[in-house]
Order: structure tokens, then sequence, then C-alpha cells
């Protein structure tokens, strides 16, 4: 008796699921003719610069001002080092996403400003620019991968001293954060002084 109710068992699981099959085949061809189709009509839509710059920088916005573009994105809180530290690649990853967007070559120059949380004396927090790079259209459209920079090697695509530091982050960097961002002059020419 065990075993012939183990063999209609068997023999049933069998038919249901190749009975199955047969159903979900159907239903997942039909569905996947669907994506398909809605991947190829979106395919040739080309995302704006608000919606890029939001996708790679995080809490990313823009604000255009004539020839200008500022990109805003939070930095990490954690501490005004750690904003330097992982800012930069924050913006290498962000850039390499968006740089060559038609509608963001239009612009000659290029603010990038990591935003930050402070708090004043009387302990009111509010966001504001904690660091700006500041670039030409033309010097970020030379470069091939922005990944494959060092952090130096960014700073130095700004031009001389184009960083600005909050005076509310400054006195909080440490020195090799701040010669990093706003690298001094060189030996020779503080010599001449």
């Amino acid at each position: 008796m065990y075993k012939k109710v183990l063999c209609l068992f068997v023999i049933s699981l069998f038919v249901l699921s190749f009975a199955g099959c047969g159903d979900s085949g159907e239903k997942n061809s039909s569905k996947t003719a669907s994506p398909t189709k809605t991947v190829q009509k979106s395919k040739p839509k080309k995302a704006d610069l608000q919606s890029l710059v939001a996708q790679n920088f995080k809490d990313g916005k823009i604000v255009k001002s004539d020839n200008e573009l500022t990109i805003q994105f939070t930095g990490n809180n954690v501490s005004p080092n750690m904003m330097v530290t992982g800012g930069i690649p924050d913006c290498m990853k962000g850039l390499n996403a968006v740089y060559k967007n038609s509608d963001f070559k239009k612009f000659s120059l290029i603010h990038i400003s990591i935003m930050g949380t402070f708090t004043d004396k009387y302990g009111k927090q509010s966001r504001d620019r904690a660091i700006t790079f500041t670039f030409d259209q033309s010097e970020l459209q030379k470069v091939e991968n922005f990944m494959a920079l060092t952090s130096e090697q960014f700073i130095a695509l700004e031009g001389q001293n184009r960083t600005w530091i909050n005076v509310a982050v400054r006195p909080e960097l440490s020195q090799d954060k701040i010669n990093l961002l706003q690298p001094p002059e060189s030996e020779d020419v503080e010599g001449e002084q």
C-alpha cells in the first residue's frame, strides 16, 4: 500500500510540475517580450544632466549660472579630513559619469562643491559648502579616466590655488590635507620673496 501511495505521489508531482513548466514558459515568454520592448524604447532617451548628477553624486544637484555649472553633493561628515579623503574620489567617480554629457560640455567653468552640515555657536545647523573645486572645461575634457588620477593630479587640473575651503573646515584639517587642497608654492618662488 505504501509503495502505491508513494508511486501515485511521485507521478502526480511529475505531471503537475511538467504542466506547470508549460504554463510558466508561455507566461515568461510573453513577459520577456515586454521588457525588451521597454528597454528598446528607453534607449534613445538620454539622461538629462540633473539626473546624471543625482545618480552619480550623493544627493547631487546642479546650479547653472551663465557659462558656469556648480555640482553640489553631500560629503562624508565624519570629519573634515575624511571629507577630503573621501570627497576627492567621489568627485572623480562622479565626473567620469557626467563629463562627456553634451549639456555638461556647454559650461566653460565647472565648480564641484562638497556640502557639509555646520553648527554655529548657537547650535543652529545649516548646510553649506565645505570645499569647492573649480575647473576649466577645457582641462576636464583632456582627461580619459578620472579614476586613474591621483588626488594630487586631480587638484592640479584646477590650476594654481583654486580650491576653496570653508573657514569652519580649514582649522579642522590636518596640514597634509591643506597642502593637498592648496599646494604651497615651490621653494624656489618662496626663496625669492
